[in-house]
């Protein structure tokens, strides 16, 4: 009867035994990270990694089109600035030459006045 006993009580503690094991086995499984879950967890960071880089990519090509529309709208500015410049100084040499010429006419005709002048005062 002892080993009867002795038996069962060995037996009970062994199923007592392997029933905890299992348990903790559980335990500490459930908080593990399963390979599934990491899987995901990382296909999820690259398709955000990508996501972002496509975005950045498309700020960077909104940015250089609009950085080129500036450029053209300042280049186009200072154009008409040159050409507004360039009309202005044509415009004075243009009158500059008016008067060059103007004033020359007026000393040509001072000097055949002169002239004519010494011709009579020889004359007489």
């Amino acid at each position: 009867m002892e080993t009867i006993i002795l038996v069962t009580v060995l037996s009970t503690l062994g199923a007592v035994a392997l029933v905890t094991a299992i348990v903790v086995a559980f335990v500490k499984l459930s908080k593990k990270v399963g390979v599934n879950e990491y899987e995901q967890q990382m296909s999820d960071l690259y398709n955000m990694l990508d996501e972002d880089k496509k975005n950045f990519s498309h700020r960077i090509d909104d940015f250089r089109q609009e950085m080129g529309h500036e450029l053209d709208n300042l280049r186009r500015d200072i154009n008409e600035e040159f050409r507004g410049v360039y009309d202005s100084v044509e415009q004075g040499r243009n009158e500059l030459l008016d008067d060059i010429v103007e004033t020359r006419r007026f000393i040509d005709s001072r000097c055949d006045k002169l002239d004519a002048k010494i011709k009579v005062t020889k004359l007489n």
